[in-house]
């Protein structure tokens, strides 16, 4: 664990394996609403400090690494960063969002590592969004289409 945030409104929590980092948070800013959240969190991200560009991922067939569901929605972005010596560097960064509690809260992942070892880390995170997942979410919050 490299840091945990609890500020009354945010919890965060950030772990690092030496390569790639992960943080998770609470955020209740986008009300609960996963979309919002990945769209705030994109903005964030592609507008980070030293951040030259900004695109999605694409997967092996070339469509961009981006998706939602009930209830989730992810997207990985390339980040290309320049060094005060001019050299840049690109990261991957993965981030799903989920809603928690239904009209209040999300828990946001964010994972980064360099792009030449991303592939390797992300199968090291949880797998992405499949029906499992969807179902549990249904059975413990039900099925609005609010979700």
């Amino acid at each position: 664990m490299i840091e945990e945030v609890s500020d009354g409104t945010y919890d965060q929590l950030r772990l690092t394996n030496g390569i790639s980092e992960v943080t998770l948070v609470g955020d209740p800013d986008s009300r609960g609403d996963p979309g919002t959240c990945l769209a705030e969190w994109a903005g964030i991200v592609g507008e980070g400090d030293g951040v030259v560009d900004a695109a999605l991922l694409a997967d092996e067939d070339g469509a961009p690494v981006l998706g939602a569901g009930r209830g989730y929605a992810y997207a990985a972005l390339v980040l290309d960063y320049a060094a005060e010596d001019g050299a840049t560097a690109s990261w991957v960064v993965y981030l799903e969002c989920r809603t928690v509690v239904p009209g209040e809260a999300v828990a946001v992942v964010v994972h980064a590592a360099p792009f030449a070892a991303y592939a390797a880390e992300a199968v090291a995170r949880a797998p992405a969004p499949d029906a499992h997942l969807e179902a549990d979410h249904e059975d413990r919050y039900g099925g609005g289409d609010d979700l």
